[in-house]
């Protein structure tokens, strides 16, 4: 189903305007009209799926706020929109280069937008959101826990984070990005399954370059649990299912139980451990 379902725009304005920025996502815009995006490479990218997500893991959206956290041209939000929720969308991307502010035009759906990086959320926000969106964005992160602690930041106590991210699976690489053979794949993977299926937590570390991407870390569910416990929530689910790229599909939700995150590091004679104030 469409974003919306009629627009004030005339065919050739429309036009116009979706030819006027970059795509990423393939969403129908309008009966018909589909932004002509990237993701996925076959087909529509299915914002149902997501929304049928968010409001199956949360409890009467309708008297929430909410912020999606890497939004990019906002197909998501703008149906969280669409069906009268309260929502505001981020992202580090400028909503005029994406189509964020392209798909507003034509939709008439106001949804307000945020330039911001996940780890400058305080700066814009207070700790004002019952939901936060993060789907798409820890593993392509330097700083993941980090980014869970800003989250955590900007929730009203009992808050709720919803997550979807990749993880490792069955497909490695070296650490100059080059793919293993399949034979050496499948024994890792053997070995990763019975580790995941025994509680240990594990994640690949990349330099930025994991299947030709902007990737660094890739989580097991255990190592997932791991940030997201230490940020200051209590996992309520996760979980992971095999992709054809051969990355785990990791999604889930937790609530936000403290303020106090857990410290990188104790200190001599004192109690508590150091926190550092990163500035990135």
């Amino acid at each position: 189903m469409s974003l919306a379902l009629s627009s004030q725009k005339t065919k050739l304005e429309i036009d116009q305007l979706i030819n006027s920025v970059s795509w990423y996502h393939s969403v129908e815009l309008l009966p018909g009209i589909v932004a002509p995006g990237s993701l996925p490479k076959n087909g529509r990218y299915d914002v149902e799926s997501l929304l049928q997500f968010v409001e199956n893991n949360t409890n009467d959206l309708s008297a929430k706020k909410i912020l999606e956290v890497g939004t990019w041209d906002g197909p998501l939000a703008f149906k969280l929109k669409s069906k009268g929720y309260d929502v505001v969308a981020s992202d580090i991307q400028n909503p005029d280069k994406t189509g964020f502010n392209v798909t507003s035009q034509i939709t008439g759906l106001d949804v307000p937008y945020v330039r911001c990086s996940v780890y400058d959320l305080q700066r814009h926000f207070d700790a004002e959101f019952d939901v936060v969106i993060f789907f798409g964005v820890f593993y392509h992160l330097k700083y993941p826990i980090l980014a869970f602690e800003r989250i955590a930041k900007i929730l009203k106590p009992g808050g709720r984070i919803l997550f979807m991210g990749s993880g490792v699976s069955h497909h490695f690489e070296s650490l100059e990005g080059l793919p293993l053979a399949s034979e050496q794949a499948n024994l890792f993977r053997q070995t990763l399954d019975a580790m995941d299926a025994a509680g240990v937590p594990l994640c690949l570390s990349y330099p930025g370059n994991y299947l030709n991407g902007d990737n660094w870390f890739m989580p097991n569910r255990n190592a997932l649990a791991g940030w997201i416990k230490s940020s200051g929530f209590t996992v309520g689910a996760i979980q992971g299912t095999p992709n054809d790229w051969g990355v785990l599909s990791l999604r889930g939700w937790a609530e936000k139980t403290s303020d106090r995150t857990i410290h990188e590091h104790g200190l001599v004679g004192e109690t508590g451990g150091f926190l550092s104030e990163v500035e990135i």
